[in-house]
């Protein structure tokens, strides 16, 4: 059963300041952007080493992992990660490495059932805590402790429906946003309450932030998606508020109405388009009747893995899951061939060298915000190192 959990006084101060009209509070803008950080590898690994490693990552919603005994492989930045849900309902994440021979534990990104993830290899098999508990012929290893050898467990955090993990076993992480203000956040939108529809993944040739520039500028909305959303959004300014390092992002749909806006999340999400982006590399959108979460795993400096993942809040029912198949296909339509399309596109031009910079107006300030975001963690990471 939904619990109803109302939105916060943050949020709600963001909503209430979203205009009325599509001219009043945005401010005209001309800044420049270097190309250099799209298609410098050197640059792509100091983001590597300062962000995606040094940083706690969003590799899953909740929902993926729907009950005890599951599991998924997650990869993001040269690392394989095993996501898990032992039989106490604790998320928990681990190098998706099996400690006899290395070899990869699960190579599926199909969400798996059962108490124990088995080595394709030699069949060791690994409980959801990350122990070792079966190896076949054990009496052929002279000095085998199974204590010692269970998997290296990774730094793991859940909270309001999303799963964050530490790429280095040994980091030590700070999760007090991810499950503070911005889960309490995430709960007031009922992330946390979510059933996983479906996940389609994408292979896209464009640099990481090129996609997540696709999230972050509301001047091509009613554009790029002029044959498809643009009727349902408000070509309007966008309420931009830091949550730590992430973003929330509040602005008016096509029908939008003062007097409508309420407390409740199912009244907002018929009237405003909110949008978290997760620092670095992933993002929330809430939809009348769906959660599209997106999450971007940069492979190498001009190629990402984009998965999209769509949530409800509704039951199952053959009725429903009819309807939100086909707000999934025309979701992955949307992202695939327009927003996908559009970064590799982008990727394309910039990659001539006959453009040294971009040009930002001011209905994308909040794409100079994220950028800025990227640049301080570098800097701060080198100067410290």
């Amino acid at each position: 059963m939904t619990v109803d959990v109302r939105l916060t006084e943050a949020q709600m101060a963001a909503f209430d300041a979203i205009p009325n009209d599509q001219v009043s509070g945005i401010k005209p803008a001309f800044e420049k952007l270097s190309v250099e950080r799209y298609l410098d590898p050197a640059i792509f690994e100091q983001e590597k080493e300062a962000i995606f490693l040094n940083l706690p990552m969003p590799l899953a919603a909740s929902a993926q992992l729907p009950g005890p005994d599951t599991f998924l492989r997650q990869d993001i930045a040269g690392k394989s990660v095993l996501l898990t849900r032992d039989k106490g309902g604790v998320a928990r994440a681990f190098v998706n490495t099996c400690r006899h021979r290395g070899v990869t534990l699960c190579p599926s990104h199909e969400l798996q059932t059962g108490k124990l993830v088995v080595c394709p290899y030699h069949a060791w098999g690994y409980a959801m805590d990350g122990a070792l508990t079966g190896v076949p012929r054990a009496e052929i290893f002279s000095a085998l402790n199974k204590d010692e050898y269970g998997l290296s467990a990774l730094p793991c955090a859940e909270g309001g429906g999303m799963i964050w993990v530490g790429l280095r076993p040994e980091g030590r992480y700070d999760f007090s946003v991810e499950t503070g203000q911005l889960a309490r956040e995430l709960r007031g939108i009922h992330l946390d309450q979510a059933r996983h529809f479906k996940t389609k993944a994408f292979t896209v040739k464009a640099n990481w932030k090129l996609l997540m520039d696709t999230t972050l500028d509301s001047y091509h909305v009613t554009r790029l998606h002029r044959n498809t959303v643009a009727s349902m959004f408000s070509d309007s300014p966008v309420i931009v508020e830091p949550v730590g390092l992430h973003l929330r992002n509040a602005s008016a749909r096509g029908n939008f109405a003062r007097e409508d806006l309420s407390d409740k999340v199912a009244m907002l999400r018929k009237v405003a388009v909110v949008t978290y982006q997760l620092f670095p590399a992933a993002t929330v959108i809430l939809s009348p009747h769906y959660t599209s979460v997106e999450m971007f795993r940069p492979i190498s400096h001009n190629e990402t893995r984009v998965e999209f993942v769509m949530l409800t809040q509704h039951p199952q029912s053959a009725e429903v899951d009819e309807r939100l198949q086909r707000s999934f296909d025309f979701m992955c339509r949307v992202f695939g061939e327009e927003d996908f399309w559009a970064a590799e596109l982008g990727q394309e031009g910039i990659s001539s060298g006959d453009l040294k910079e971009l040009t930002l107006g001011g209905m994308e300030n909040q794409m100079r915000t994220f950028h800025g975001m990227v640049d301080q963690q570098i800097n701060k990471y080198y100067q410290k190192a």
